[in-house]
């Protein structure tokens, strides 16, 4: 069982995932998570680091003063990506999936959000 032991703090988790049209490299991640970053008004602190495993595909992670968000893409057995925003800031919704959605052409996401 869940219980909000800081509701004096905001927190907002968003869980984006979807089937991208085309394959995903390490130049694609990283430039979406900085357009991400501007996009919602986060801080940098770093760039994304991002890493590839042969065996799972790639992860990565963008730190902002605000929390940040992890992203990650499977290319087999077919292309996924999951992505995880969490801050402490508040930002819409509908505009980090339209973007994701569009940036990686995917028909559909789904998507699961959670505040604190």
């Amino acid at each position: 069982m869940w219980k909000d032991l800081s509701p004096t703090i905001y927190r907002k988790r968003l869980i984006i995932e979807g089937v991208p049209n085309k394959v995903v490299d390490k130049n694609k991640i990283d430039d979406y998570l900085n357009r991400l970053s501007k996009l919602l008004k986060m801080t940098l602190v770093i760039a994304p680091l991002t890493r590839e495993n042969p065996r799972y595909g790639l992860s990565s992670y963008i730190y902002w003063e605000e929390s940040g968000t992890h992203f990650y893409y499977w290319h087999k057995p077919f292309p996924f990506l999951s992505i995880d925003i969490y801050t402490c800031k508040k930002f819409e919704t509908k505009v980090a999936m339209e973007f994701t959605r569009k940036y990686f052409a995917m028909g559909k996401i789904v998507f699961k959000e959670i505040r604190f």
